[in-house]
């Protein structure tokens, strides 16, 4: 497992490309300069803002005192070549205390002297450990070594070298060859210890990407990976996250031999992942009287088990607040669902079994849920490891159906899974000896709307609206979230954004809202001024006054998948009363594109004195593959066409 390094300059600002390589959990370089000088370095990468000059990363698996023991030594060495730095950088490496340890650290940066074509070492002195917290995982890194390099110029090179063991084989595993920037080179070396039995796959790539060797020697197995120059990858926006485009190696221990010859299973299969994070819950505490008292009046009187359930998920939602604080074990183990209850805060995993402790009492089937957010793109099947998961949450059986429950999220209802966890597998803690793997489904488009209705009359050329937004699911906790705050800048900020029509002339004003749990109302009113277009005794106007996903269309040339957020179905409602003494003389067509994973529909109609637009544009999955892109664009191409129909009125 690599540590996060996160270089942030502090005089000026660093590059697009030179910010993903430094805050993208590198693999670390070794030093072998050569005859190399600043000058000719510079020359040598004249097109490239940062360069790998070396990667090394060694691991090495042996048995001490019949455990585990895990070693990474690492080095890097990195040329910078932009000419826009000049300062300091920021390092922070992450550790995970009981689990894992930092040591030797040696940090220095070769500072150019370009009269004389020669470097001079700058080294790192001051290094602070200090405690962090990570929100996005429930394992998180929970102190880092923090230290700065001197020194940053155009023609600098950073070094450093580290060696950190491990503790636990269950969190560890990954080899990342990730060109963010240009790469000489990277090699990774895999020393395992006789008697250890380890598996390993690629993804993202297969065996002719690395020269790959093993050689035994004296009662080890060397396996040696490595890669000749890699071009930067070029960013892509959507582009899904980097386990699913960069190249890596996970591997695992399955098993190893004990001093007494008997042979340990570590991670063979889910059923020894499973094993491991049942030493997690073994023990918890039965629930007190305080949490019974909670738990028995929130079901009194409630017949239905799932009215049952949502009325303890309702509560462990707003009842209990969401902080993200994970230390060591901490980080694995839940706290026990009475001291959630009575302290009112706990993290995602406490939040979990205190909804499932509850539920239990109530005599709902309810368990603890390991899962992984769409960051991370493996099976339990594909890697029966700790990398798969990020996430804790809970699951209750209604009616022979699982319903994932997430309540780290106060604006998510019940009993719909987070966005985030869309898609992914859960593992399902169903007793000691017993679980169940199970996709999370992805809500419908439908259920994630966003329907907006307006009814316009034109005066003086000007649209004069009043109109009323309605949001689905995810897209009520987004907005939710904006008024929480409280905040009238902020809000007024997302009103012209979101509310407005045609462009920046159009002035919105919320008028008020309602909030109806699965989903949220805004009532508002609208003026676009000088709008429609005169020429003659003609009113030209285009009704398609947001032009949604109209930038949407991808480089011809994209090599990845994109990443849709949430599948949704955007609907517009559009009435406009015909001035009187006005006719319509064109009234458009109106047209359609289906595809399995996306599609719209636009339509032109007239009853009476009104015109009706209605649109509807649906995305229905949530990755667009590499495959479909060129329907993508040609769905976005069809889009962009529609968006330049207009209405034609005669003056009669």
């Amino acid at each position: 497992m690599k540590m996060e390094i996160c270089l942030l300059n502090t005089l000026s600002t660093v590059t697009t490309s030179m910010n993903r390589f430094l805050l993208g959990g590198l693999v670390l370089l070794g030093l072998n300069l050569g005859a190399q000088s600043p000058n000719s370095l510079m020359i040598e990468y004249t097109d490239e803002d940062v360069v790998r000059l070396e990667n090394y990363s060694e691991t090495v698996l042996s048995i001490d005192d019949d455990e585990i023991l895990i070693t990474n030594r690492i080095k890097l060495m990195t040329f910078i070549n932009d000419k826009e730095l000049n300062g300091r950088g920021e390092i922070s490496l992450k550790y995970e205390p009981p689990f894992s340890e930092i040591t030797d650290i040696d940090a220095y940066t070769l500072v150019p002297n370009l009269e004389r074509d020669k470097y001079s070492k700058n080294r790192v002195r001051d290094i602070v450990d200090r405690k962090l917290i990570d929100e996005d995982v429930f394992h998180n890194g929970t102190r880092a070594k923090s230290f700065s390099f001197e020194g940053l110029t155009k023609g600098a090179i950073t070094v450093l070298e580290y060696e950190e063991e491990y503790h636990e084989p269950f969190l560890v595993g990954r080899e990342i060859f990730d060109p963010y920037v240009y790469s000489k080179s990277q090699v990774f070396m895999l020393v395992v210890e006789e008697g250890i039995e380890i598996e390993y796959d690629y993804f993202n790539c297969d065996s002719s990407f690395f020269e790959h060797s093993i050689e035994k020697k004296r009662g080890e197995t060397i396996h040696r990976w490595s890669t000749k120059e890699m071009e930067s990858r070029k960013y892509e926006s959507g582009a899904p996250d980097r386990l699913y485009l960069s190249p890596h190696i996970v591997y695992r221990i399955k098993s190893f031999r004990k001093s007494d010859g008997t042979v340990e299973k570590v991670l063979g299969d889910v059923n020894d992942l499973h094993r491991y994070y049942q030493t997690f819950l073994d023990g918890l505490e039965a629930p007190n009287e305080e949490l019974i008292g909670i738990t028995d009046s929130l079901v009194k009187g409630l017949s239905s088990d799932r009215a049952k359930a949502k009325a303890i998920y309702d509560w462990v939602n707003h009842s209990i607040r969401y902080i993200a604080f994970e230390d060591g074990y901490g980080g694995f183990r839940p706290r026990e669902a009475n001291f959630v209850c009575t302290k009112r805060y706990g993290d995602c995993k406490d939040m979990g079994n205190l909804m499932v402790q509850m539920m239990n009492h109530a005599g709902l089937e309810a368990y603890h849920v390991w899962i992984g957010t769409r960051s991370i793109p493996y099976t339990y099947e594909q890697v029966p490891t700790g990398l798969s998961d990020n996430h804790m949450i809970a699951a209750v059986k209604l009616n022979d159906e699982y319903y994932f429950l997430d309540a780290t999220n106060k604006f998510l209802p019940f009993p719909y899974p987070s966005s985030f966890t869309q898609g992914k597998q859960a593992l399902i803690n169903l007793g000691p000896d017993d679980f169940k793997l199970k996709m999370v489904p992805t809500l419908k488009a439908e259920q994630n709307h966003e329907t907006d209705t307006c009814r316009f009359t034109l005066e003086e050329g000007s649209l004069i609206g009043k109109g009323r937004k309605d949001y689905g699911i995810y897209h009520r906790s987004s907005v939710m979230r904006v008024l929480e705050r409280k905040d009238e800048d902020a809000l007024e900020s997302f009103i012209k954004y979101d509310l407005e029509k045609g462009d920046n002339r159009c002035k919105s004003e919320l008028v008020d809202y309602q909030d109806h749990d699965t989903s949220l109302t805004f009532n508002y009113t609208t003026k676009l001024n000088q709008y429609a277009r005169e020429t003659g005794d003609k009113l030209i106007l285009n009704m398609n006054l947001e032009q949604l996903l109209a930038s949407g269309k991808l480089e011809d040339d994209r090599e990845n998948a994109l990443e849709l957020k949430n599948a949704t179905l955007f609907k517009r409602y559009f009435e406009l009363e015909i001035p009187e003494g006005y006719t319509v003389s064109h009234l458009p067509e109106g047209s359609s594109f289906e595809h399995p994973k996306f599609g719209f529909e636009i339509s032109y109609r007239q009853e009476d004195n009104i015109v009706i637009y209605e649109m509807e544009i649906a995305l229905k999955a949530l990755f667009v593959e590499k495959e479909e892109l060129e329907d993508w664009n040609n769905f976005i191409r069809a889009l962009r066409k529609e968006y330049q129909q207009t209405l034609i009125l005669n003056q009669q």
